[in-house]
C-alpha cells in the first residue's frame, strides 16, 4: 500500500491518500471495514453512501469535519480523506467536491 499525509501549515487541515494494488478482488464490504476505521477513531459520521465499487463518507471527529472517499476495482484501491476544522467548511466544502469527481468509481 502506497499512502500519503500533508498538513496544511496554519490551516488547521489534513489531507491522506492511499493507494494499493490488490492481490484479490476486494468487494463492497472492503469498502465497508474503512467506515469502522473512521468509528474506532471516534468519528460520527453523518454522510454515507457506499455503492459496489466506491464510498463516500463524512461527518465530525471532536472539532473536525472530515470527508473520506474510496474506490475501488479487481486490481486496484484508492482513496483519499481530507479533515479540517469546522470553522473553515465554508472554504473546504467546494475542494472537497472537486476531490471527490476525481474519484468517480474508478481508482
Amino acid at each position: 500500500m502506497i499512502s500519503a499525509t500533508a498538513r496544511m501549515a496554519g490551516k488547521g487541515a489534513f489531507l491522506s491518500a492511499f493507494g494499493a494494488g490488490l492481490v484479490q478482488p476486494a468487494t463492497a464490504q472492503a469498502l465497508a471495514q474503512q467506515v469502522k476505521y473512521l468509528k474506532s477513531d471516534g468519528a460520527k459520521v453523518t454522510y454515507k453512501v457506499a455503492k459496489d465499487s466506491w464510498l463516500a463518507v463524512s461527518g465530525t471527529i471532536g472539532n473536525q469535519i472530515f470527508y473520506q472517499r474510496a474506490t475501488v476495482d479487481t486490481i486496484r484501491f484508492a482513496s483519499f480523506r481530507l479533515t479540517y476544522p469546522k470553522a473553515q467548511a465554508a472554504k473546504w466544502k467546494p475542494i472537497v467536491a472537486r476531490m471527490s469527481s476525481c474519484l468517480n468509481g474508478e481508482p
